[in-house]
């Protein structure tokens, strides 16, 4: 459950709302996908630039920009601890584009085969019965925990820090709304002396 102690929900929606969150995933998305990339491949031991640089790297989306993609992976990666990125091909195999999931749409599965090799196949909620394969989706984890296939969520494992930083700052939205007054009022029977209101 999203639910923390605090009595708010800590999931990656409410975070956005946490100033604190916002900044730092802004911070880091624009700035680790505005970097320069290039291609590489090994020969004997060694990385090489691949050359020419193939044409769907050079724009990875018709509707993006290439930091746009980027982005998109890094507050996926940041938020849920997994990116999905779909690989649009043509008749030859040829990548033509690339477009990032809502990892909420996918699950990753990890299918054992008649002959005992395993394959990591994935389920979208989006198109229900269709199973992709890493030909069609490819997956980029951050942290993951030994034996499971999906990468940690930095939001959940933070939820409830996270839900007190959303419960204190609507704590403090209304106190001020109220004009920083406490908005109570003690009353009690007959009259109150001085010394009983002291």
């Amino acid at each position: 459950t999203n639910q923390t102690a605090s009595g708010e929900l800590g999931n990656t929606d409410t975070a956005m709302t946490l100033t604190s969150v916002y900044a730092s995933i802004r911070l880091l998305s624009d700035t680790i996908s505005t970097l320069e990339f290039s291609t590489y491949y090994k020969s004997r031991g060694a990385e090489l630039p691949f050359r020419p640089v193939p044409e769907w790297l050079r724009a990875m989306s018709i509707d993006l920009a290439n930091h746009e993609v980027l982005g998109q992976c890094l507050v996926s990666l940041l938020t849920d601890g997994n990116a999905y990125v779909a690989t649009l091909r043509d008749a030859t195999g040829q990548v033509l584009s690339l477009t990032v999931l809502d990892p909420g749409d996918i699950t990753p599965k990890m299918v054992t085969h008649d002959d005992g090799t395993q394959e990591l196949t994935f389920e979208s909620a989006k198109t229900p019965g269709t199973v992709f394969t890493k030909r069609d989706i490819q997956m980029i984890r951050g942290m993951v925990r030994p034996g499971q296939i999906s990468g940690v969520s930095p939001i959940q494992m933070a939820r409830e820090m996270i839900g007190l930083g959303i419960a204190m700052q609507r704590f403090s939205a209304t106190l001020y709304k109220n004009g920083a007054l406490p908005g109570s009022v003690i009353e009690v029977p007959g009259q109150l002396s001085t010394e009983g209101a002291a």
